[in-house]
């Protein structure tokens, strides 16, 4: 594809030493050449900044900034504050992308301001014509977890979406926290059902095990609804099917931790108990969610047994 403006691909790297030469190669083969990849070395201590001096140092497109283990999202932010380009994408330093990923991205990119595909461990292309969707529809989309997911990776943003939003430092699920606020600002996406984007699951993730901050995801869906509500509020509906699912999937979680008796799981079947009827009538909200609100009605006690029998 000719004439390309140039695209930013942002990299936060911190201990990734095994699988980083890979996700490194994967974006210097991309089929696009106007492009600059930031590379943003958060404190590795595994050899990780030393990868990424010899990439820098044999290929002009690359650079590199440095963090001192500040977190991901201080990384990627520090990523955006250096772009120069007009659109972004983020690639996470563990996972690949398919040769064509930047060009196919920016071809959906044609009068809309963000790109979306999905996330998966096969590559899986679509010929058909992209989904355009509004700003609210969007939003119902990423809300009611059927089709836009809630991760930045596998899509392209306008930079001008990131003109006043940065991602929340020292949160988990930063994802999730930054994208209706960046969905909130774009004036048409694209969705494409196809995979360009390959996550790789590492062995003792971040989100694979509870730890006390598992819980800011109450947190997080508690703004999603109040920002939804002042600015979005056609998505309002959808804001509740995405609170309750988090509150579901928290107290499950407690449960299964030995912490069914805490005060983080009554205030999680509070909220259960407040939003289920609405959200079983509503249509769209997802068979699973519904499948919970019918398991919950019999009480707290019963769903704290089916909780832990279904470990």
């Amino acid at each position: 594809m000719d004439h390309l403006p140039l695209i930013s691909v942002i990299v936060p790297v911190y201990n990734t030493a095994p699988f980083l030469d890979e996700c490194l190669e994967s974006i210097a083969l991309q089929s696009c050449d106007n492009m600059e990849v930031i590379l943003v070395d958060d404190g590795s201590t595994d050899g990780s900044n030393a990868i990424c001096r010899r990439r820098v140092e044999r290929d002009g497109r690359f650079r590199l900034v440095e963090c001192d283990n500040c977190g991901p999202s201080v990384a990627r932010n520090a990523g955006i504050d250096v772009s120069r380009g007009e659109y972004v994408t983020f690639v996470d330093s563990d996972d690949v992308i398919a040769s064509d990923y930047v060009t196919r991205l920016y071809a959906m990119m044609t009068d809309a301001d963000m790109a979306v595909t999905r996330v998966g461990g096969k590559m899986r292309h679509c010929d058909s014509e992209p989904l355009i969707m509004s700003r609210d529809d969007a939003m119902k989309s990423l809300l009611y977890q059927d089709g836009v997911d809630s991760s930045v990776s596998g899509k392209m943003f306008a930079r001008h979406l990131f003109d006043e939003e940065r991602f929340t430092p020292g949160i988990m699920y930063e994802d999730l926290d930054i994208m209706p606020r960046v969905i909130g600002r774009a004036r048409r996406i694209v969705f494409r059902d196809e995979v360009l984007y390959f996550y790789r699951k590492r062995s003792g993730s971040r989100l694979s095990v509870f730890t006390r901050d598992r819980l800011d995801v109450l947190d997080v869906v508690g703004r999603i609804g109040e920002y939804v509500a002042l600015n979005c509020p056609a998505a309002s509906a959808a804001a509740k099917s995405r609170m309750l699912s988090a509150h579901f999937n928290m107290f499950v979680l407690l449960v299964r931790n030995g912490l069914g008796y805490s005060k983080e799981a009554d205030a999680c079947w509070d909220v259960i108990s407040k939003l289920r009827m609405g959200c079983l009538r509503d249509r769209r909200v997802r068979a699973k969610n519904k499948l919970g609100i019918i398991a919950s009605l019999p009480g707290k006690g019963f769903f704290k047994l089916l909780s832990r029998l279904s470990k």
